[in-house]
């Protein structure tokens, strides 16, 4: 899935081609692409990432397989990584305050999925969240302003962050 390389706020992700085995994801590798997670990247535009990267690293591997079998490599299982729709509990979406400030924007990226799902407070969609400069006093999940379009929350850090509301 798209969300836990963001939910662990890493640095990049990639896409692997690999000979097919019994297991899922656990066959030889061919090749890979990696590339860099921005900071501000959905769920949605990873997994858009995910798509153009395979297609890239299938193009580039095709005119290949169609004459030989290149060598592969068994992927060392200490470095792999791969993430299953049934690690996560997408019903699970609601922001958790008590986090800081920035784990609650990367929460929000985590779970913006639109045709999926979205991050919500008290059952209201969100579309984005951002980190404010500054920190506050009061109590994590406390309301400093409000207009129709976005609130400023209080994070478990004393961090601000603005939600956009969907």
């Amino acid at each position: 899935t798209s969300v836990w390389p963001l939910l662990n706020e890493e640095a990049s992700s990639g896409v692997t081609l690999h000979e097919m085995d019994a297991g899922a994801d656990t066959g030889p590798v061919v090749g890979q692409r990696l590339f860099p997670i921005p900071p501000y990247m959905t769920a949605r535009q990873l997994y858009e990432t995910y798509m153009d990267e395979a297609l890239m690293l299938f193009r580039e591997w095709f005119p290949v397989l169609l004459k030989e079998r290149p060598p592969a490599r068994a992927q060392d299982e200490a470095d792999a990584s791969a993430y299953t729709r049934a690690s996560l509990d997408l019903s699970k979406c609601e922001i958790d305050f008590d986090l800081p400030a920035q784990r609650v924007c990367s929460f929000v990226r985590a779970f913006t999925f639109p045709e999926y799902q979205l991050p919500t407070i008290a059952g209201r969609a969100v579309r984005s969240a951002a980190a404010l400069p500054g920190v506050h006093p009061r109590p994590a999940g406390s309301r400093l302003s409000e207009t129709p379009y976005s609130t400023v929350f209080v994070a478990g850090d004393g961090g601000l962050v603005e939600v956009i509301w969907a």
